[in-house]
């Protein structure tokens, strides 16, 4: 009876592995594409730069150069595994020690992207907004929500890894 329980509980583990292996493979798709298209409003937003300095940009690709810096991007990670964990309390099912750490990591991370986007969000609010923003020198302090994302990327990669090698 014991054997039986024990083999039914390692096959719900690999079910939540495969589970996880499927939401970290689309979360590290979804990472890379928010990091390329941040470094793609990074180039925008130099260009806009440039223009307000006094460079002649033409209006139209003044405009389209404009839209595209200011673009809010909201981290979408997949939670459906980990809040089925979680919320049944299955989380030892996972045997790996490794993996539930850093399984737990990654979505704290994730929790610490949203603030931070949460806070940009406010920030690019008061700065179209606010009429008094425009008198208060813009001061800019990290941490960096691409430093996050590299971060999540690295650990979404060295889980895949740890749960292929499972």
């Amino acid at each position: 009876e014991n054997l039986r329980e024990d083999l039914n509980e390692r096959a719900v583990g690999d079910e939540y592995l495969a589970g996880f292996s499927q939401d970290l493979a689309a979360d590290l798709e979804m990472l890379q594409a928010q990091y390329e298209a941040r470094q793609d409003q990074l180039a925008n937003a130099s260009v806009v730069l440039e223009f307000f300095e006094g460079r002649a940009i033409a209006p139209q690709a003044f405009f389209e150069r404009y839209y595209v810096a200011l673009l809010i991007l909201n981290t979408r990670p997949n939670r459906i595994t980990i809040e089925e964990v979680l919320s049944s309390g299955s989380l030892r099912l996972i045997r790996d020690a490794e993996i539930r750490t850093g399984l737990l990591d990654l979505y704290a991370t994730y929790d610490r992207i949203a603030v931070l986007e949460e806070h940009m969000y406010r920030d690019f609010e008061s700065y179209l907004y606010d009429p008094t923003f425009s008198s208060v020198p813009l001061q800019i302090e990290g941490p960096w929500p691409d430093t996050e994302l590299e971060l999540a990327r690295s650990q979404t990669k060295l889980l895949l890894e740890l749960m292929r090698a499972e």
